[in-house]
């Protein structure tokens, strides 16, 4: 049987818990653009993409979200925004701490990460940006993949 890691939860700071796209102006200012939304919760949507993410970079795992979870999992991974903001045109600043918990010896380990991604947004509309936040994603995905193969 695969080992099992659960995803999540995602948490994201307030200006990020909205249906509205947030952007940074030029002048660092939080923009609301109150006609470009996302398709549902974004920290749902995080969530479902790490799961996918993980579950092809892990083929040997049997990846859940946190609340799908049937069984105690071997390996959690928790991850906490602190910026998830980008320009158009410009770059999409990702800064998110992480916690792995790794369960497969007598005590469980918990292990704290910091990543820092920058993504380029490769135009001047919402398209791009989210093009952006996708990339972002992978590459954190890339990076918990590494953490846990590095634990086993």
């Amino acid at each position: 049987m695969n080992p099992a890691l659960a995803v999540g939860p995602v948490l994201l700071p307030e200006h990020l818990q909205r249906p509205q796209i947030v952007t940074r102006s030029e002048n660092a200012q939080l923009q609301i653009a109150e006609f470009e939304r996302w398709a549902g919760s974004l920290k749902s949507q995080i969530e479902t993409v790490l799961v996918m993410n993980l579950s092809a970079e892990l083929e040997d795992f049997a990846v859940t979200g946190y609340r799908k979870s049937f069984t105690d999992p071997v390996y959690r991974v928790t991850i906490e925004v602190a910026e998830l903001l980008g320009r158009l045109g410009g770059t999409l600043d990702f800064s998110a701490s992480w916690v792995l918990t790794d369960s497969t010896g007598e005590e469980k380990t918990r292990t704290l990460f910091s990543s820092q991604i920058r993504i380029p947004v490769e135009g001047p509309d919402y398209r791009a940006l989210v093009a952006a936040h996708q990339e972002a994603i992978k590459t954190l995905s890339q990076q918990i993949a590494a953490a846990v193969k590095q634990q086993q």
